[in-house]
């Protein structure tokens, strides 16, 4: 009887725990080039700190992520500032950067000593879409230098572009996206959106 009473008591006092811990679900939006990073973190968080909370993750770009907020489809979104949207909530952890990569070493630009951003615009371009955070970037600096791509492939999936870029095309990518080894990252002078 005292084994059962022991055993009642310590069942009471799980419940009990169990009744007071966190429970739900929680909904992150994410873009593409830092989800690979940020997502291992979250979820040893959660499995350490928060077990039951269940989580659903969202990967997209800043205009996907943005809307979705909008339309309580996620609690938040780790992403660009939507300058579009005054009513969120925008905290900087970062300033995103761009990285321009070719496929050969041989590529024409990479014979020069500095490349120029006049200089790429004649080259086919992989970029993301026109709603990516980073492509409006790249757009409103060319736009202020008088300049504009002569040939654009847009592609939605960024974490693509590394395996797309072929022959003399440049691909535009945030940085972090993960690189294939045949890939060679690049800078190009005065570009910094």
């Amino acid at each position: 009887v005292d084994g059962l009473l022991g055993h009642w008591d310590y069942s009471i006092s799980q419940a009990q725990r169990i009744s007071n811990e966190e429970k739900g679900t929680v909904k992150i939006g994410l873009l593409e080039s830092i989800a690979p990073k940020l997502i291992p973190s979250i979820l040893r968080y959660l499995n350490n700190e928060k077990p039951y909370i269940h989580c659903d993750f969202v990967i997209g770009n800043t205009a996907l992520l943005s809307e979705l907020l909008d339309q309580n489809k996620i609690d938040f979104a780790v992403c660009g500032n939507n300058k579009n949207r005054s009513d969120v909530n925008f905290t900087p952890l970062s300033k995103e950067q761009i990285e321009f990569i070719v496929n050969t070493p041989n590529h024409p630009l990479l014979q020069q000593d500095s490349v120029e951003i006049a200089d790429i615009i004649n080259y086919p371009i992989l970029i993301g879409e026109n709603s990516c955070y980073y492509y409006q970037s790249v757009n409103s600096f060319l736009s202020e230098n008088n300049l504009a791509f002569k040939r654009v492939y847009n592609c939605s999936a960024l974490h693509l572009i590394p395996e797309m870029v072929f022959g003399d095309t440049i691909g535009i990518i945030p940085k972090g996206t993960s690189l294939k080894q045949s890939n060679i990252s690049f800078k190009v002078k005065g570009f910094d959106p």
